[in-house]
């Protein structure tokens, strides 16, 4: 499964939450109407 993900490794709930996090921050907050793939990348292969 791991040579599909261009990142070379499969995601943890860490990601996950990290991406939660900054989206949940003042940082993010110009951010409107986009899908974020979580997925190391391996969309991208597609």
């Amino acid at each position: 499964m791991c040579t599909t993900i261009p990142l070379g490794y499969i995601g943890e709930i860490k990601d996950a939450g990290n991406l939660i996090a900054f989206l949940a921050s003042d940082t993010s907050r110009y951010i409107t109407g986009q899908a974020i793939n979580l997925d190391g990348g391996q969309c991208m292969e597609l």
